[in-house]
């Protein structure tokens, strides 16, 4: 034990299990709509599967993104006998990060941060959760949304 303490408030607490449920719902929603359209059962769980790992590395990208700084230090190159080595210099003013989302992109990731389930996910998983009501309308509205699809999709397949 390194003396480490579980400190959550019952609030939070509460906030973070609702916001977990309501993802792996909306999750769940999303692996029905595939498993729907088709009618083989194998095809509808790779599937499933494969949305599933798509999401999460995709919200690995998205929490990169987003964790750009705006400004990065200026780096010198400096000989050290034949080999040149590349070093960030104090002394200079920062540059703005190429890397680092602004306007509309920065817009779209954020709201994509706050819409799929997988960048849910990954945020509870962080701890760095400020306001669960967003969320759990995310959540619901995703949820909402795969629903409506699949019951769309699902009318206009042939059962037979």
């Amino acid at each position: 034990a390194d003396g480490r303490v579980f400190t959550l408030g019952s609030e939070a607490l509460l906030g973070y299990i609702l916001c977990s449920l309501a993802s792996g719902i909306a999750s769940s929603a999303l692996a029905v709509l595939a498993a729907t359209l088709f009618s083989n059962r194998s095809v509808g769980i790779i599937v499933s599967l494969v949305i599933a790992f798509v999401l999460m590395f995709g919200a690995q990208i998205i929490n990169n993104s987003l964790s750009q700084s705006e400004t990065i230090p200026q780096f010198t190159e400096q000989q050290v006998g034949s080999i040149t080595i590349y070093a960030a210099d104090p002394t200079l003013p920062e540059v703005p990060n190429p890397d680092y989302p602004t306007g509309a992109e920065r817009a779209v990731l954020e709201f994509l941060w706050d819409f799929i389930p997988a960048c849910q996910a990954t945020q509870l998983t962080m701890a760095t959760v400020e306001s669960y009501g967003p969320l759990l309308l995310f959540s619901a509205l995703f949820l909402v949304l795969t629903t409506g699809a699949g019951l769309l999709l699902f009318q206009k397949k042939d059962i037979k």
